[in-house]
């Protein structure tokens, strides 16, 4: 009976260890133009990858570490009028090693990158020295325009087992310094993780990966709030002073601008509503398109602790998918906070 409690127990430890392994969605993006590198981009080559990272990607007791799903494929052609300099540059002959890893963090094209999923792109990587016979890859995560996962990987490596293990464990916050017979340092793949960097993975599972699939999109939030990430926080009062408008979004420009860049998914024509209450000699709203000010609204400095938030209100913002638009408070001398900014189609 002693034995059968025992693997009972054996058992539900294992079904709850699997239970808790995280799924992870990847996005796929083939980033080259090059006709030798798409026609072996298929979606079942990367489903391929995902089987084998699925299989590998695992401790040394050969214990999964995370299950790695398909989401979606971009093709070049899809993005190729894409103003994110990740998408220009990786067809130039530019050291990759110049750009990939400078570039990602500033991209806000969502068919690029999806923030709520773990992005795999294929290169065809360049370098001076050897041409496009560089195979350099990386793996990255970090904080820049959200939180970001991803890997870069050359095309010579589509199916390399080894390679892929290696850069996934860069994305998952593992470095160079292994022994020797350590896949992070030029070592067997079939050997899994160590111990050591199975714990490193799970944290940065459970600090970056599960944060992709809850964080929002960085773009217009439709009867919603912009992320401004600042306010109330910032200045506790204003929560006391300003009933109604004290949300965690709240914006505070002060001798200076605040601004949030978003790219616009579908034509039509847009309007923007924000609430504020401009101090001293006030300030300006604007709103520019592909870089290029649009609308620009003076805001009059009759605000204050003791005034009520004015409601700002502009109409007729025609765009075109995937314009590049920014909204911008700029503030003078005092304060000019704002808050509820609601951008909506109204067609």
């Amino acid at each position: 009976m002693a034995l059968r409690l025992f693997l009972l127990a054996a058992t539900w430890i294992t079904a709850q260890a699997r239970a808790e392994v995280m799924e992870i969605p990847v996005h796929f993006v083939v980033l080259t133009n090059r006709p030798e590198v798409i026609a072996k981009a298929t979606e079942d080559a990367f489903r391929k990858e995902l089987e084998n990272l699925n299989r590998n990607f695992a401790g040394a007791d050969k214990s999964p570490l995370a299950r790695f799903t398909y989401k979606s494929l971009t093709r070049y052609d899809e993005i190729k009028d894409s103003p994110c300099a990740i998408v220009q540059n990786a067809v130039r002959k530019l050291d990759t090693a110049e750009w990939a890893l400078r570039d990602i963090w500033h991209c806000l094209d969502t068919r690029v990158i999806d923030y709520s999923a773990f992005n795999y792109f294929l290169i065809d990587s360049y370098s001076r020295k050897n041409g496009y016979g560089e195979t350099i890859s990386y793996g990255f995560a970090g904080t820049g325009t959200r939180e970001i996962q991803g890997v870069f990987i050359d095309h010579f490596f589509l199916g390399n087992e080894s390679v892929h293990m290696h850069e996934f464990g860069h994305a998952f916050g593992l470095d160079h310094n292994w022994p020797k017979d350590n896949v992070m340092s030029g070592g067997p793949y079939t050997n899994g993780f160590s111990n050591a960097q199975v714990k490193i993975i799970a944290k940065q599972i459970a600090e970056v990966s599960r944060k992709l699939v809850t964080q929002p999109v960085p773009d217009r939030l439709h009867n919603g709030t912009f992320d401004t990430d600042l306010g109330c926080r910032m200045w506790e009062p204003c929560g006391l002073y300003y009933p109604g408008h004290n949300s965690k979004y709240a914006g505070l420009a002060h001798k200076g601008k605040m601004s949030q860049k978003f790219m616009n998914r579908a034509a039509g024509k847009y309007s923007l509503t924000v609430f504020v209450n401009a101090w001293g000699p006030g300030g300006t709203i604007a709103i520019t398109v592909n870089g290029v000010a649009r609308k620009v609204i003076p805001l009059v400095g009759d605000g204050g602790i003791d005034k009520p938030w004015r409601q700002v209100t502009i109409e007729g913002i025609t765009l075109k998918a995937q314009d590049l638009v920014e909204f911008v408070v700029t503030g003078g001398e005092k304060h000019v906070w704002f808050d509820d900014v609601v951008w909506q189609k109204a067609d």
